[in-house]
């Protein structure tokens, strides 16, 4: 298991830090682990926590409609 600080969470996670923040707070992002003064998130726990956005977000494939 990899420790990633918020620097490496925001960047794999393409969100930003306030968004981060809130999100612990409501409940649906992962906490950190303190230590010391760090805040340092599972890399495996991130992960697991992108895989679950992607599947629930992911649209139903839609058909096009042909003219005529």
């Amino acid at each position: 298991m990899r420790a990633l600080n918020l620097a490496q969470v925001l960047e794999r996670t393409n969100l930003g830090r306030t968004y981060v923040y809130q999100a612990i707070a409501d409940g649906t992002f992962p906490r950190p682990a303190k230590i010391g003064r760090r805040s340092l998130w599972s890399e495996d726990a991130i992960e697991a926590w992108l895989a679950a956005t992607f599947a629930s977000s992911t649209p139903e494939p839609t058909s096009k409609k042909k003219k005529g």
